[in-house]
């Protein structure tokens, strides 16, 4: 039977299972278009009509699913990451941490794979594991310290989007002189 819960016997918690086959069920569901051949013409011919089931579907797939699926795929890598971390690791002769780094090392090693054999560029591998051996400092930090990189990282985020904002406005001023001409 189905239990959410994770069992001290087992090595497997169910429920993060299903959200990761429905992450990857959804996010190759997704994905059937741009492997199916559809071009961007394609994909604007869709979106310029508005009638016929195709144009129906390609709108629900791309309001409910695309994007989603990539940051679900994040979340549960996320939550397997610190899984891994505070499980031990019996019988191994390498310790926890070098074996997230191996771990992260095979999954941008098949992400690269991905892009340049199967000629795939949306692939999230890569970035997955580039990412988990950039967070893996603060597996270790505490609570206090985390809140405080996670303000400061905000912080740097804001004034990002601002800064692309404030140059947005300024390109703007200057087409509308330029319109006005």
């Amino acid at each position: 039977a189905f239990s959410p819960h994770y069992h001290p016997g087992t090595s497997r918690i169910e429920s993060l299972d299903v959200i990761k086959g429905i992450a990857v069920l959804l996010g190759l569901f997704v994905s059937v278009y741009a492997w199916g051949g559809f071009s961007e013409g394609m994909q604007f011919q869709l979106l310029s009509k508005t009638k016929g089931s195709r144009h129906i579907v390609y709108v629900v797939i791309s309001f409910f699913l695309e994007g989603k699926m990539r940051g679900l795929i994040s979340l549960v890598f996320g939550a397997g990451m610190i899984l891994f971390m505070v499980r031990p690791h019996a019988g191994s002769p390498v310790q926890t941490a070098e074996l997230l780094v191996r771990r992260n090392m095979w999954l941008m090693l098949f992400g690269l794979f991905n892009a340049f054999i199967f000629i795939w560029p949306q692939d999230i591998l890569f970035h997955l594991g580039i990412m988990g051996l950039l967070l893996f400092p603060f597996c270790r930090m505490k609570v206090r310290g985390l809140m405080i990189a996670v303000i400061l990282i905000s912080l740097i985020g804001m004034g990002k989007n601002y800064w692309y904002f404030a140059d947005d406005q300024k390109a703007y001023k200057k087409y509308l002189v330029v319109a006005a001409l």
